[in-house]
């Protein structure tokens, strides 16, 4: 790439460790192609503008490199000039922490003082001492025999008592 550039510009490779070594010489080549090619800088508002719009992103995935890329697409199509990856990846996380705050309120929101003691004993020690009551929720019997769905029964009874506001589930 450099020796095409360079055949372009009639100069040796070799003068490219000269080039930029003054740093106005850079500063007024970079201004000059963003006037040409409608390059913008990147700036707060962009970056705010990202963590809004990636938020909404982030309500449907937490996989921070599905946030970045669209992200910088964004930018693209925007003729923004990319940021600093630090940047990037600040956004994402922002977003995230922003989005998980939403999901959180919108199941917490309906949720009564007795619903979510029940649930905070949840994580108290079952009877037999080795789990907590959520660990055995989140236990499946392995094998289809008479036991097991009995213990499976009583797991359904137990998520049943916790009785929960019906349809929170599409909060």
């Amino acid at each position: 790439m450099l020796k095409l550039v360079a055949d372009q510009l009639k100069v040796s490779i070799e003068s490219w460790g000269k080039y930029g070594q003054r740093e106005q010489t850079r500063r007024e080549h970079l201004i000059e192609l963003q006037t040409v090619f409608g390059f913008r800088p990147f700036t707060m508002s962009h970056y705010r503008q990202a963590v809004h719009t990636l938020t909404e992103l982030a309500m449907q995935t937490d996989k921070g490199i599905v946030l970045a890329s669209a992200f910088i697409e964004h930018l693209r199509r925007q003729s923004v000039i990319l940021p600093a990856l630090n940047a990037v990846e600040r956004a994402s996380a922002e977003a995230i922490t922003r989005a998980n705050r939403r999901i959180y309120d919108a199941l917490a929101e309906p949720l009564s003082d007795m619903h979510r003691r029940r649930l905070d004993d949840l994580l108290k020690r079952r009877d037999n001492g080795k789990t907590t009551w959520l660990a055995w929720l989140r236990q499946s019997p392995v094998k289809p025999n008479s036991r097991h769905m009995l213990e499976h029964i009583e797991r359904l009874k137990a998520w049943q008592a916790l009785d929960l506001p019906s349809g929170i589930e599409r909060s």
